[in-house]
């Protein structure tokens, strides 16, 4: 759904991203991609008030409120300019607004003809008037400004926009405007960012041709570049060590040659900066604006309804494929679903969808099952296809962020659904295949806890050592590999359609293929091979594929599965591990022990079982949960390592012995605190430092906080843009700290959970806190609302390591919504909390939305003076 957008900022500290940058790139290119701080978003706007007596034109200020009424400013204390200001409106052209009588005869002295209509030339001429009328409040010299046509333009009835882009010198500032927002005929808000003096040289040392032969030599040893024509641009920075108490000293400034040029084999159009004075290359990346394929897929099963997804990796063109958010470069393509991870042969017929003028490929909803289709895209666009597609493009995405050397997970894996059969689903050694529905079965195809179980019996054969040694032990690879991504014990819900599933000992509610959390049956009992011996508890038979204790291989995989199951909910918890913590930590525990895996147990015929084996669950994971090179004084999770597989007869020595005892190796690491904006087509997360971690690992998904997450960034920033955020599409996100390699990390953080936008919710002015009487007065002034419900507040305290603590919510109602799409509004809360001297407190703005998200806006710290109380 495209619609325009009146708001571009959300979060103070926003950088804004226009590209997403693609991923197949050889390493050697994908080492030079760098980019240079920028200042934007980072302006610091500050209450005129507040400053007054630290600026040099406050009786500008006030003259302009003498003259026009009730008027907000904030000065950008970065610049000392002013950086945005708003109030009941200054008649600019005719209208209906308060005090407005302007006529078109009024607009004569800025027309060269007869006035009959509002252009855009008299709102350029009318707009550098006023400013040079008001020369010392603005401080821009009019000859730098230069109207930006295409955002010079009429919103609706009663609302225009007036828009420069900022020239010094005839060299632009990148990203650098001032603008003018004008309603019912009165202008009723000025604005700027990135405009400051510039106070370098707008000569360059070096010609553009010498500037083009620095990038060359930067890419030496890339096939041929193509250029196109470079130009000269200033680049607007913030200045290093800098504080608001600085005025006018928070940016400096870099002339730079811009190039946007190709590299032959590759569509995407790259674009470098090179310092045109000391003739460095100070920013390369791809700059590609891109066509994007999608399409609607069902989330766990086909009982729900689709929800439209991006198509990571999907085909538009011979060989070309589009990144992990579904883009792909140029707007024109024609995908078949023949993809760089999988490809989708569906019996129902071919696929292909061309590329609308938009340059989207979107595959579409539908009802029905099967073979039903929206009715374009082929025979073969069906839920099936798209939704395999979809989930089984992310688990290979996850399984390569944990094997990156894999082989196997470079390929295309070709996925056969709709096959003219029922009533099952297989692993053939090469391809995955799924049938249609019928004979009391669903349709495989479109239940993602089977097309990932049976994917995972691939990997399970293509991990490093070949397939599990028995049957049993395949079917444990293949039900827990499901379960991590869905977090459901119900493996394969609604497979058999409303009758309950279970060997003898019948599922409560489950209709999969199995139940895997023993107390979801109706005897709840731990799965043992001596309970699944016993008819009428699991009543296990006898088959041809077979688990280690020669029972029928899916039944007797359940004890094995049951115990990863209990590890993640039912014994890490009892370490005080919340719930995220427990599931990606089961993640890591399972990938990262692939590839010399054997029997999860072994048996004796007697029958008793042990997980004494080398190739067994609880080897497997002790050595992936050692951190100092030393099992005999257990890990950081032995116990309960051992107390869950122990539960199900498959551990190994006793709950005494030292080897089972959690270590205390790892450093206590406090958990982050997430914060998050959604923008347009991208996000951007922040989260707070830890005391003693050295890295920190920011998750995603798109199913919910409850679902498989996969890495996206591992490093030591505290804050990540998200590229790979699509319109209109949730994600949800968490980050841990770690330390020693990876090995020790702290619980995960809370979950942020952001749809990007065309259309964002609320620009945000500023947001302080100051001092009161008994009291922290917290301000914030917003320039557009849409949408919004409401705010809240919350509070942290700084702790000694440097930390913020629990984030407490400081209003018990939620604080309304004044402002509109046209203008923003002004609040003021007062908190009266005992604050303690001596400590710092950090108050954060959220924002509430119609659309039930729930959007961190900004964050402000306040400290206390004197010692603090013992």
């Amino acid at each position: 759904m495209k619609r325009i957008s009146i708001a571009i900022c959300v979060i103070l500290t926003a950088s804004m991203v226009s590209a997403f940058q693609q991923v197949n790139y050889p390493p050697e290119l994908e080492a030079l991609f760098t980019i240079v701080d920028t200042a934007v978003g980072k302006q610091v706007l500050t209450p005129v008030d507040e400053i007054a007596s630290s600026i040099d034109n406050s009786l500008a200020y006030d003259q302009f409120v003498q003259d026009h009424g009730q008027w907000r400013f904030y000065v950008d204390t970065r610049s000392g300019w002013l950086g945005f200001m708003d109030g009941q409106g200054v008649p600019f052209i005719p209208g209906d607004g308060l005090g407005n009588d302007l006529t078109m005869s009024d607009l004569a002295p800025f027309s060269p003809g007869p006035v009959t209509e509002v252009t855009s030339s008299i709102l350029e001429a009318k707009a550098r008037f006023f400013i040079e009328t008001w020369q010392n409040l603005f401080k821009i010299d009019t000859d730098d400004l230069v109207l930006d046509q295409d955002a010079t333009f009429q919103a609706t009835e009663n609302l225009w926009y007036v828009r420069f882009v900022y020239m010094p010198h005839g060299v632009p500032v990148e990203n650098a405007f001032f603008v003018l927002r004008i309603s019912h005929g009165n202008v009723i808000q000025f604005g700027q960012e990135g405009i400051c003096p510039v106070k370098i040289s707008p000569t360059p040392n070096l010609t553009q041709d010498e500037a083009w032969s620095t990038v060359k030599n930067y890419l030496a040893g890339s096939p041929e570049l193509v250029k196109a024509e470079g130009r000269l641009n200033f680049i607007c920075q913030p200045a290093e060590h800098w504080d608001r108490t600085m005025i006018g000293t928070g940016y400096s400034h870099m002339l730079v040659w811009d190039f946007n040029f190709m590299i032959e084999g590759y569509p995407q159009l790259f674009r470098a900066w090179v310092d045109a004075h000391t003739g460095k290359v100070v920013f390369f990346r791809d700059e590609t604006k891109y066509g994007h394929i999608d399409g609607g897929i069902y989330p766990v099963h086909n009982q729900q309804t689709e929800e439209v997804k991006p198509f990571p990796y999907a085909n538009y063109g011979a060989g070309q494929y589009t990144d992990l958010a579904g883009y792909f470069a140029g707007t024109s393509g024609t995908s078949t679903l023949a993809g760089q991870y999988v490809t989708i042969s569906d019996e129902c017929g071919a696929i292909s969808l061309a590329s609308d003028a938009e340059g989207n490929i979107n595959f579409g909803t539908s009802t029905g099952i099967d073979c039903d289709t929206p009715g374009f895209g082929g025979a073969g666009n069906t839920h099936a296809s798209r939704s395999c597609f979809y989930h089984v493009n992310l688990i290979k995405e996850k399984a390569r962020n944990y094997q990156p050397a894999n082989s196997w997970l470079q390929t295309s894996l070709t996925s056969n659904v709709n096959i003219d059969q029922t009533c099952n689903a297989f692993w053939d050694g090469s391809t995955i295949n799924f049938y249609r529905s019928g004979g009391g079965c669903n349709n495989t195809g479109e239940l993602a806890g089977v097309f990932l179980h049976e994917w995972a019996h691939g990997l399970d054969q293509n991990d490093g050592n070949g397939s599990a040694p028995d049957d049993g032990s395949g079917e444990t690879y293949g039900d827990w590999t499901a379960t991590l991504q869905l977090h459901n014990s119900c493996v394969g819900e609604t497979f058999l359609l409303g009758t309950p599933c279970g060997y003898g000992n019948p599922c409560s509610t489950c209709d999969g293929v199995r139940e895997i959390d023993y107390a979801q049956y109706v005897t709840p009992t731990p799965a043992t091979v001596t309970n699944s011996q016993t008819s009428g508890l699991y009543g296990c038979p006898t088959g041809y594929s077979s688990g280690p204790c020669g029972l029928e291989c899916h039944c007797e995989s359940v004890l094995a599965t049951q115990a990863l199951w209990d590890l993640a909910v039912r014994d890490l918890p009892t370490q005080g591990l919340n719930s995220p913590t427990c599931w990606q930590l089961s993640d890591r525990l399972w990938y990262v022990s692939r590839g010399t895996e054997g029997s999860t147990y072994q048996c004796n015929m007697d029958p008793t079982t042990n997980g004494c084996n080398t190739g067994s669950l609880y080897n497997l994971y002790r050595a992936v949960d050692d951190v100092d090179g030393n099992l005999s004084n257990g890990t950081p999770h032995a116990a309960s390592i051992f107390a869950a597989l122990n539960r199900h007869e498959i551990g190994c020595g006793t709950a005494a012995a030292a080897q089972n005892q959690n270590s205390s190796e790892c450093p206590s690491l406090g958990s982050p605190t997430l914060y998050g904006a959604a923008n347009s087509n991208f996000t951007e997360l922040s989260w707070s430092s830890v005391t003693g971690a050295t890295a920190y690992v920011l998750y995603r998904n798109e199913l919910s906080c409850d679902a498989g997450f996969t890495e996206i960034y591992n490093g030591t920033n505290l804050s990540y843009t998200d590229n790979y955020a699509v319109n209109e599409v949730t994600y949800y996100y968490r980050v841990m700290a770690t330390s020693n390699a990876g090995d020790c990390f702290s619980q995960m953080s809370n979950c942020i959970t952001l749809t990007p936008d065309e259309e964002l919710y609320v620009e945000l002015i500023s947001f302080d806190a100051s001092r009161g009487k008994k009291s922290v007065v917290l301000n914030w002034v917003t320039a557009v609302e849409i949408d919004v419900l409401g705010f809240e507040l919350y509070r942290q305290i700084k702790n000694d390591d440097g930390s913020f603590g629990v984030m407490s919510k400081v209003n018990d109602t939620l604080i309304p919504s004044r402002g509109t799409a046209a203008s923003g509004a002004s609040y003021e809360f007062s908190d009266y909390h005992k604050f303690m001297p001596g400590k710092t407190y950090r108050f954060t703005l959220r924002s509430i939305e119609l659309s039930t998200i729930s959007l961190d806006l900004a964050t402000t710290d306040i400290s206390f003076k004197g010692t603090p109380k013992q």
